[in-house]
Parts: structure tokens; C-alpha cells; sequence
């Protein structure tokens, strides 16, 4: 979606604007709660009965990607190339 909201199972909610047009990856954590991340930051939780999304900004490794880890995630960003595992949903 353009305004930063995502879309998932019926519902949408507020995510960022700053990452509109941008594919997010969900991993479920809890029954009910999914891990948000955009590449290795992790961007916070959604609980989905409350339709409730929690802020808790921090990258996934000890430090920040670098320059060749960038380029792997611009890589897996790319339609057609996504991995398996966590559903990729536009922001």
C-alpha cells in the first residue's frame, strides 16, 4: 500500500510511511503475535487479535549490515526472488 499501512488477513494496519511501496517479512513469534522486519531490522510486533502494532526498532545482528549483506538484501527484494519461509507483504 502507498500510505504505510499493511494489509494482513482482513485487517490493515499502521506500520511507517517511510516504507510505503516496500515489501515487509512476518514471522510468528507467539500464537496470535508476528515479528515485523524490513531485511535485518527488525521493526516490531504485531498482535493480531488487538489488530496492535508494537514499535520496537533494532536491527536482527549485533551490528548494522554491511556493504555486501546490502547488496544481499537488495538482492532478495526483487520480484520473483524471495525466499521461503516468511510471508513478504507490501507496506
Amino acid at each position: 500500500m502507498r500510505n504505510g499501512m499493511m494489509a494482513w488477513r482482513g485487517k490493515y494496519v499502521w506500520l511507517t510511511k517511510s516504507l510505503a511501496n516496500e515489501d515487509v517479512g512476518l514471522e510468528e513469534t507467539d500464537t496470535d503475535t508476528w515479528s515485523i522486519s524490513f531485511g535485518l531490522l527488525s521493526l516490531g510486533s504485531y498482535h493480531s487479535p488487538s489488530n496492535t502494532f508494537i514499535p520496537e526498532l533494532h536491527w536482527r545482528s549485533p551490528r548494522p549490515p554491511t556493504d555486501d549483506e546490502e547488496d544481499l538484501i537488495k538482492a532478495q527484494q526483487t520480484p520473483g526472488n524471495h525466499s521461503q519461509g516468511s510471508p513478504i507483504l507490501p507496506v
